[in-house]
């Protein structure tokens, strides 16, 4: 199972790392006739579970937060390079929001346009 988590990781890495845009079930759905033996739809999306499993643990490990990866996930799951992206942006929007809703400038001008 090791081998099989790492190379799942390896593969997210790549994915990410160069910003490809993979669809991970189209692309199991290709693979699977080349495949010497018979791949079933359970099959596809027991593996699409899977990297989906490896690509959230990627991103924590990486410093996203655990409610911003599954918020994305759900979405974007299938699309590696495109969760991550939208992983980070959802990250970078709320560290925004955090900052000017602690900066009492912000919050005076909040509070005049109302």
């Amino acid at each position: 199972m090791l081998c099989l988590q790492q190379t799942g990781c390896l593969l997210l890495q790549v994915l990410i790392g160069n910003n490809v845009p993979f669809d991970l079930p189209s692309a199991l759905e290709q693979a699977a006739p080349l495949q010497p033996i018979s791949i079933s739809q359970q099959q596809i999306q027991q593996v699409t579970d899977f990297v989906i499993r490896r690509l959230e643990q990627v991103l924590v490990d990486g410093g996203a937060s655990i409610e911003a990866v599954r918020a994305v996930l759900r979405q974007r799951g299938n699309s590696p390079a495109l969760a991550a992206a939208s992983v980070h942006q959802l990250q970078v929007c709320f560290r925004q929001y955090i900052h000017c809703t602690h900066d009492p400038l912000m919050k005076e001008i909040e509070e005049d346009l109302f």
